[in-house]
């Protein structure tokens, strides 16, 4: 009888231990039921082993247990809500397409996840190896590979805005266009993240920076508001809008000047993953000081320091000692390139 009581305690204990580590209760080819246990919005911890067990087979071959747990750890916003966008099916593979709202240090912004169906269970599908891959190409100028990158990226996710936002940066900076559907231009790739979630804010904001005038940004500016994007949206259509910016050779906003507006937003922002994306490159450097030398000298000096502070902030303390060199180039006294100094200064050892 001992020995029976035994078996049976053993037999709970490992029922209990296994209720604990799956989603117990959830039909898991109902993706609204799945969706809600995944992300328990208005709760700021979530469960990493159950939350792990709804990760797809792809996005496990990537992330162990462990830096799962860690990134989770690592989050420091809460989930506000996850809605159920529609769900499509892509060459016999069913997704489905999540919104979902984040609020983090006062200010929300809204993603999209994908979710794809799996031996008749929602998964959540993420490719975090492949993202930073593309990122890393991005950064070192090599667009072909980045382009490869995501276009392997969307044949596994077709709605991954970090692929079609790579693909615009190839588009953009080295003339390579994608020949997958909705991906031909930039025009066309920001329509196309625009469909995918229409509230997105990483679209909404890509958008307004592609605007070719503050008419056209404006019409997605009222989306962002309350977001983390929507004070640099609003300096960004205030740039675009400045018919005599002072920084332009002939007094006008062209897309330098928009760039320079944006890369000191970023850098106030402290979005230092864009940032990078944008300007740690060589070529871009290379820009922004030609563009520069064509301006006034008390303004080329006085955007050099800005420009050197903003690439110290995201890490680059390289160029930013390159930007501090620029701007004495000129022989003109100022307070900020001062600042800049000291700043590089507290670097040298």
């Amino acid at each position: 009888m001992s020995r029976l009581f035994t078996l049976l305690l053993m037999a709970v204990v490992v029922y209990a231990f296994a209720c604990d580590k799956k989603p117990a209760g959830i039909d898991e080819s109902n993706l609204e039921l799945v969706v809600a246990s995944y992300y328990h919005p208005g709760r700021r911890e979530r469960d990493p082993d159950k939350s792990y067990t709804l990760l797809a087979s792809k996005t496990r071959e990537q992330i162990g247990p462990g830096q799962w747990k860690d990134a989770l750890a690592s989050q420091t916003g809460i989930v506000d809500s996850a809605i159920i966008l529609r769900k499509e099916s892509v060459k016999g593979v069913s997704y489905g397409i999540v919104s979902f709202s984040e609020t983090r240090n006062g200010s929300r912004s809204i993603s999209t996840a994908t979710w794809v169906l799996e031996q008749n269970k929602w998964r959540r599908l993420k490719l975090p190896r492949q993202t930073w891959d593309i990122d890393l190409a991005i950064q070192a100028n090599k667009y072909s590979a980045a382009k490869t990158g995501a276009e392997s990226l969307l044949v596994i996710d077709p709605f991954s805005m970090e692929a079609y936002e790579a693909l615009l940066y190839c588009s953009e900076r080295a003339g390579l266009h994608s020949k997958l559907p909705g991906a031909g231009t930039p025009a066309a790739i920001v329509q196309t993240m625009l469909k995918i979630n229409s509230e997105d804010t990483r679209a909404l904001f890509t958008a307004i920076y592609r605007a070719k005038d503050t008419k056209s940004g404006e019409k997605y500016l009222q989306r962002l508001k309350g977001t983390t994007r929507y004070r640099a949206a609003v300096d960004l259509l205030a740039a675009k809008s400045r018919a005599a910016q002072p920084v332009g050779p002939t007094g006008t906003v062209d897309d330098t000047s928009v760039l320079i507006q944006k890369l000191l937003i970023l850098a106030d922002m402290k979005e230092r993953r864009e940032f990078k994306r944008l300007a740690s490159n060589d070529a871009t450097f290379e820009k922004l000081k030609t563009y520069l030398e064509g301006v006034e000298p008390e303004d080329a000096v006085k955007y050099a320091a800005k420009l050197g502070m903003a690439y110290h902030k995201a890490g680059d303390k390289k160029r930013a000692e390159g930007w501090l060199d620029f701007g004495f180039t000129f022989g003109l006294r100022s307070e900020e390139l001062h600042r800049l100094g000291d700043m590089v200064d507290k670097d040298t050892p």
